[in-house]
C-alpha cells in the first residue's frame, strides 16, 4: 500500500537470520539505523521482529528519533510473536499496549479466531486506518489476530467484534507509536 501512494518513499529491509538486506532497489545498501541516516525518516515501520534482530545502539537510536526527532513507530506483531521481546528493551516505555507473550500470539495464528476488525470513531476522525472504500462491515475477518491491552494514555484505533483493542497508539515524546 505505501509503494503505491505516490508521496510516500518507501525504503525496505530483511532480515535473514541476524542479516539484513535491501528489498527492491531503493534506500541505502544497509539498514539505516544510525541518529544522522534516521533524521530523513518520518516512520520506521516494524514487522515481525524481536529485539535479537537489532543492536542495542540501533534500538536505542529509534527510540530517540520517536521521542526526541518527533517520528512515528509503527509496530506490526506476527506470527511468531518476536516483538514481544521489544517489551525488554529501550522501546518499551514507547509502546502503546502490552503484548500476550509469543506463545499466546503464536496459539492465536494457530487457532486462526475470525475477528471482525472495526475502527473506533477516533481513527474515523483521524482519518485513520482507511479502508480503501469497502465497507467495514464488508471486510474479511483477519484471522490469527492477537488482541493487546492498551497502557495508559493509548488510543484504541480499531477493535474486533467483542471490543478487544486490535490496533491502539499512543504519543511518545514529540512522536507517536502505533501497534
Amino acid at each position: 500500500a505505501l509503494v503505491r501512494d505516490s508521496a510516500a518513499t518507501v525504503h525496505a529491509y530483511l532480515n535473514d537470520g541476524g542479516r539484513w538486506a535491501r528489498w527492491g532497489d531503493k534506500g541505502p545498501d544497509h539498514l539505516p539505523l544510525s541518529a544522522q541516516e534516521l533524521q530523513t525518516y518520518d516512520a520506521i515501520i516494524l514487522g515481525d521482529l524481536g529485539a535479537d534482530a537489532f543492536r542495542d545502539a540501533d534500538l536505542l537510536a529509534i527510540a530517540n528519533h520517536i521521542r526526541r526527532g518527533g517520528a512515528g513507530l509503527v509496530v506490526i506483531p506476527g506470527e511468531t510473536g518476536a516483538t514481544t521481546s521489544l517489551a525488554r528493551t529501550t522501546l518499551a516505555d514507547l509502546l502503546p499496549a502490552t503484548l500476550p507473550d509469543a506463545a499466546t500470539i503464536s496459539r492465536g495464528y494457530r487457532e486462526q479466531k475470525p475477528r471482525n476488525l472495526s475502527r473506533t470513531p477516533l481513527a474515523e476522525s483521524l482519518s485513520l486506518l482507511d479502508s480503501g472504500g469497502t465497507g467495514w462491515d464488508e471486510l474479511m475477518p483477519l484471522l490469527g489476530a492477537a488482541p493487546c491491552e492498551p497502557r495508559p494514555g493509548s488510543e484504541k484505533l480499531a477493535v474486533d467484534q467483542d471490543g478487544a483493542a486490535l490496533v491502539v497508539a499512543r504519543a511518545a515524546g514529540a512522536g507517536r507509536t502505533i501497534m
